[in-house]
């Protein structure tokens, strides 16, 4: 009875934390045609885009919002689940963490959904409504003796080239141990190494270094990586990889601009938690009201000629 309450209270702390956490914006993007300044930020779908409210420096000097405009982006999550009974620790706490997102989807998102042990099995094929994902997703038990980890991987590479939504989130529940199929894992590298889509691992925050290690090691090759899994950080980490929206930003720089090899770019869009991205920043001046006269007097002289 106490583990189950113990259980119990993991999840509805997990539940907690992910109705709280936000995805972690970032600048994906900086161009530059002096005055002018592009770029390109992923921000939480829910970010209201106003241009009236976002405040842009360059190095510390404020730069002109000209335009601001978003993209919603559709999202598939494809989540692999072990349930290998050396899985067992947290694994309700999955199957809760789980469901919370798929509550969360968007309109335009879906989730593809595997449990792997001595073979893998589908269950979501993303074109289930939520109410019987729902009933699927727990449905899952976890008894299985050995585990095709390998196996499950390169399923889940697979459905991530196949996906055709414009981002792909790629979780993985497990301690990345394979007991059935050590042959096929150089098929698992060769296939991560080619997909440009990262895969996340989550393990037991129980499991051991050199195991956890190992994990992360060999999701490093997809450009992902494995962390621990714990009710404070696991579903935070896991929901900050959730959907977001591309917003394009033109700016315009008014004052003069120093050559800087780590120039900071930073954008606040109205929430008062800026974003910030380092780049290198080439010298401009703006020009005088005889230099402009003057080059747009060229200008019409050329046209003229043509």
């Amino acid at each position: 009875m106490k583990k189950s309450a113990i259980s119990l209270l993991i999840c509805v702390i997990m539940i907690l934390s992910l109705c709280q956490s936000v995805f972690a914006a970032d600048i994906s993007a900086i161009t530059t045609e002096y005055p002018d300044i592009h770029i390109t930020a992923n921000v939480p779908s829910g970010t209201k885009v106003d241009s009236s409210s976002i405040k842009a420096t360059l190095d510390g000097k404020p730069l002109k919002v000209e335009s601001a405009e978003a993209e919603d982006v559709s999202t598939e999550w494809i989540v692999l689940i072990d349930t290998s009974i050396s899985s067992n620790t947290y694994f309700q706490a999955e199957k809760d963490s789980v469901i919370a997102i798929l509550k969360s989807l968007g309109d335009d998102d879906t989730m593809k959904l595997y449990y792997f042990q001595e073979k893998t099995f589908k269950v979501l094929d993303g074109t289930e409504s939520k109410e019987e994902a729902e009933k699927k997703i727990r449905a899952i038990k976890c008894n299985g003796q050995d585990t095709v980890f390998y196996d499950a991987i390169g399923t889940m590479v697979d459905a991530a080239e196949k996906s055709k939504a414009d981002k792909k989130v790629c979780i993985i529940f497990s301690d990345g141990v394979d007991t059935l199929s050590n042959s096929s894992r150089e098929s698992a590298v060769e296939k991560m190494k080619k997909s440009k889509t990262p895969i996340y691992g989550y393990y037991a925050d129980s499991l051991d270094k050199k195991t956890s290690d190992a994990f992360n090691s060999f999701l490093k090759n997809s450009g992902g990586k494995a962390e621990s899994f714990t009710p404070s950080s696991a579903v935070k980490q896991l929901t900050d990889k959730s959907s977001e929206k591309t917003v394009e930003i033109n700016l315009k720089a008014e004052e003069p601009v120093e050559a800087n090899d780590k120039a900071v770019l930073s954008i606040d869009m109205g929430n008062g938690k800026p974003i910030k991205k380092e780049f290198k920043s080439q010298q401009w001046e703006p020009q005088s009201e005889t230099e402009t006269q003057t080059a747009e007097t060229e200008s019409t002289s050329d046209k003229e000629t043509e």
